[in-house]
C-alpha cells in the first residue's frame, strides 16, 4: 500500500509563480536518444489546446541535420508525434530505424500561434510525470494528455483533490490510436467517457480506487475535466513504475508553495526518493 503524503512547505519571496512544463507558444527542447539499442524509441509530442493552432517544429542544424523539422496546423486536442529515428536520419539508438545512424538526439525549437503542450517520451514503461492544466497552471479543471507507447503495462493516471466533492470525468477524445510519426486523429467535441469519480480533499485516485489503473491505451489521447481544481499525474504509477520524477505541483498552481498532495510511486523498495527545498 502506497503512502499518500500531505506536505506543507513555506516558500518566501515569490513574485511570479509558474507551473513546471506548462503549455506555451515557444519551447527549446533537447530530446536525447535511447542509451541502449533495444528499440525503446524516443518521440517528441506537440499537442494543441485550441483549434487552428499553427505549429513549427525546428530541428536545429548544429548537429548536421534538420530532417525532423515539421510545420502544420492542429485542432483542439490533436497532437503531432515525432520519432527522432525517422525522416532519413536515425538520431535515436542503433536498430531504431534503417536511417543513417547518428545516435545523438535532436535539439528542437517549437513555435506556435496558440498554446500547445510539448512533451517527450520513450516506448517503454517505468516513467511518470505531472500533467499541467490547459490554462498554464499545475492545478486546474481541464487536462489533455497523449498516451505514448508502452512495453507491457498500460499507463495509469492519478488525480489529487484539494476540495471535498470534487467530481472528475475522464474522456477519450481520439478516434483511433497513433503510435508512429504523424498527426493523431481526435474529436474533442464528441468525447467518450471512460469513467467518472468523486474525490474528497487530500484523496487520490489510483491508490484509493481502481479506475485510474491501466486507464490509457497507447496512442490514444485523453481529456480530464473536474468541477474543482485538481492536479494530475500520468505514466507508470501502479505497476512497472521505476524511473519517473518531477516537481510536485502545489495548491497555488506552481511548483513551489505551502500545500501539495502527492504520492511516491515505486516498483520495489529503495527506488523512491523525496527532496524538499525551502
Amino acid at each position: 500500500m502506497k503512502n499518500l503524503f500531505f506536505l506543507f512547505i513555506l516558500f518566501l519571496g515569490v513574485n511570479n509563480l509558474y507551473a513546471t512544463g506548462e503549455p506555451s507558444t515557444y519551447f527549446q527542447i533537447y530530446v536525447p536518444p535511447n542509451n541502449d539499442a533495444v528499440q525503446r524509441n524516443v518521440c517528441l509530442v506537440v499537442t494543441a489546446i485550441y483549434d487552428d493552432t499553427e505549429f513549427n517544429i525546428i530541428d536545429d542544424g548544429a548537429d548536421g541535420d534538420t530532417d525532423d523539422s515539421k510545420t502544420g496546423v492542429l485542432k483542439a486536442g490533436q497532437s503531432y508525434v515525432l520519432y527522432i529515428k525517422d525522416n532519413g536520419i536515425n538520431d535515436d539508438a542503433l536498430y531504431a530505424s534503417g536511417g543513417i545512424l547518428k545516435w545523438d538526439g535532436d535539439y528542437f525549437i517549437v513555435k506556435s500561434n496558440k498554446l500547445v503542450y510539448a512533451s517527450q517520451s520513450t516506448n517503454s514503461d517505468w516513467q511518470h510525470d505531472w500533467v499541467p492544466s490547459v490554462d498554464k497552471s499545475s492545478i486546474g479543471q481541464k487536462f489533455i494528455v497523449y498516451a505514448p507507447m508502452i512495453t507491457s503495462s498500460n499507463r495509469d493516471i492519478n488525480v489529487f483533490a484539494y476540495q471535498n466533492n470534487t467530481v472528475i470525468d475522464f474522456y477519450k477524445i481520439s478516434t483511433q490510436a497513433k503510435t508512429n510519426t504523424g498527426f493523431t486523429d481526435v474529436n474533442a467535441e464528441n468525447p467518450v467517457k471512460v469513467f467518472s469519480k468523486t474525490l474528497n480533499v487530500g484523496q487520490d485516485l489510483v491508490y484509493s480506487f481502481p479506475e485510474g489503473r491501466d486507464a490509457m491505451i497507447s496512442g490514444e489521447t485523453y481529456m480530464l475535466v473536474a468541477n474543482k481544481p485538481v492536479t494530475m499525474q500520468y505514466g507508470a504509477l501502479f505497476g512497472n513504475e521505476r524511473d519517473g520524477g518531477g516537481y510536485v505541483p502545489t495548491s497555488n498552481g506552481s511548483s513551489s508553495g505551502e500545500l501539495m498532495y502527492f504520492a511516491v510511486p515505486y516498483q520495489s523498495g529503495g527506488e523512491q526518493e523525496i527532496r524538499i527545498v525551502s
